[in-house]
């Protein structure tokens, strides 16, 4: 069965909406201010370091997403329903070169498939505080960013549950400024 598992990765810019008047300090509920939690890695330098972005019940499908970071790449592990996200490619996947300023703000839609429920991450730099999706029902749900040990880099995860349909996902700075819109998503 996860040789059967399989991926789709929609990948767009994190940072810089197209909008500029959607810039300035959140006021509406629901936008994130300085949302850091604390990870806890469960390897120590100088080899990988592995930590968990997110993890939960939706729906009732179980879904977690690790992050492997090293001195070379950053790579995702993603569970949806027990069956691993693009199992062919290996236990670490969607991986990006380690750099400053990598990964280069980026996110992403993931399925497995046997599952509608799906799952968002998103990569920024490290001033961005997390993300907020709205559904086309008015909805919304939020993902709190991560520090990648090691590198400049947040990440976040939101949970998609099935039949929800994305009508913008917006990015927050540690301020609670939006600095991103991202539209286009189904």
């Amino acid at each position: 069965m996860a040789a059967a598992v399989a991926a789709l990765c929609v990948w767009v810019p994190l940072i810089g909406g197209s909008d500029p008047s959607s810039r300035g300090p959140a006021t509406a509920a629901g936008r994130p201010t300085r949302l850091h939690p604390t990870a806890s890695p469960s390897a120590a330098a100088p080899g990988p370091t592995v930590l968990s972005i997110g993890s939960g019940t939706l729906d009732g499908i179980g879904w977690s997403a690790q992050v492997s970071v090293d001195e070379k790449d950053v790579c995702q592990h993603l569970t949806i329903g027990g069956a691993q996200v693009d199992a062919p490619a290996g236990f670490w996947t969607d991986c990006v070169p380690t750099r400053e300023d990598q990964p280069d703000g980026a996110a992403g839609v993931h399925i497995a498939k046997g599952s509608d429920l799906r799952l968002l991450t998103a990569f920024g730099s490290d001033s961005v505080a997390g993300v907020v999706v709205t559904f086309t029902d008015g909805t919304t749900r939020q993902g709190v960013a991560v520090r990648l040990p090691r590198t400049a880099t947040e990440a976040t995860v939101v949970p998609i549950a099935p039949g929800q349909r994305i009508s913008a996902v917006d990015v927050y700075d540690t301020r609670g400024a939006r600095v991103g819109r991202l539209l286009g998503y189904a």
